[in-house]
């Protein structure tokens, strides 16, 4: 017996339907707008730790070249603090801080450490408009 093969045809594609595979995804649903936003959420949760870390003071970061006080060291945690709780709203303020002088550079590069320039990324800024050492 000989079956047409436009009879092979409507099962392979009605079951194509079923599972999935005939459906495109292009067509279920429009993209939403994109959201940009400046800061990582990564970078937020790695000040955040570095800001918390009980073996993290003073002591840690004060010298020279580094936090040359405590209260400038007190003064840019703080900052650092307000950027980690409010990222978007005090992007603007803490890269003034770091960008106003040599000292709040370095301070915020001494207690930041190796993540420095991820943190310069995140606000919009490069090393060379920053004034640190």
């Amino acid at each position: 017996m000989i079956t047409h093969p436009t009879k092979r045809v409507y099962p392979v594609a009605i079951l194509m339907l079923l599972t999935g595979v005939g459906s495109s995804p292009v067509l279920a649903e429009e993209p939403a707008a994109a959201v940009q936003e400046t800061s990582h959420p990564i970078t937020n949760e790695l000040i955040g730790r570095i800001l918390k870390d009980p073996s993290r003071d003073y002591s840690s970061v004060s010298g020279p070249d580094d936090c040359s006080n405590e209260a400038l060291y007190h003064g840019t945690k703080e900052q650092l603090g307000k950027y980690v709780a409010s990222p978007m709203e005090n992007q603007e303020a803490l890269r003034n801080y770091i960008v106003s002088g040599k000292e709040q550079c370095n301070c915020t590069l001494a207690i930041i450490g190796k993540n420095f320039n991820i943190l310069l990324k995140d606000l919009g800024t490069d090393i060379s408009q920053v004034p640190c050492t």
